[in-house]
């Protein structure tokens, strides 16, 4: 097997997502269609450096932190997570996928947040090699 072969990422999942399971402490099922955090995902990379671009002469510090945690999550909601199934709320009931309820989601759950980007940037999620090991189950 070529180096090629084994670290060719596949652009649709990179454009499109690929589902990411989480289980609950009682068994129940969340799915998010997560694209990538850069790589062939254009889209993404364009928009965090325009929601960056203003802060970019910004001191370091933790408002430059705080600004660029917040942008990073607006874009993320946009561009990254890009649909799910069976998210539940606090209150119990199915959340509705669309960018705002994604945003405020993300707003309020950082640690799910800092997770779902974690698992974006996780190239192996987006190569060829592991779509073929896939479909051979």
């Amino acid at each position: 097997m070529s180096i090629y072969s084994q670290f060719k990422a596949n652009e649709d999942l990179e454009t499109q997502g690929f589902a990411l399971e989480l289980i609950d402490d009682e068994g129940k099922k969340s799915t998010f269609i997560l694209a990538r955090a850069g790589g062939g995902n254009k889209k993404f990379t364009t928009a965090l450096k325009a929601a960056m671009r203003p802060f970019a002469q910004m001191p370091d510090g933790q408002a430059k932190d705080r600004i660029s945690e917040d942008r990073t999550i607006e874009v993320m909601a946009k561009h990254i997570v890009l649909a799910w199934e069976n998210v539940i709320g606090k209150d119990g009931e199915l959340i509705e996928y669309t960018p705002e309820n994604c945003l405020k989601l993300l707003k309020d759950l950082p640690d799910l947040a800092e997770y779902l980007i974690t698992q974006a940037n996780t190239a192996s999620h987006f190569l060829e090699v592991s779509r073929e090991a896939d479909a051979k189950g």
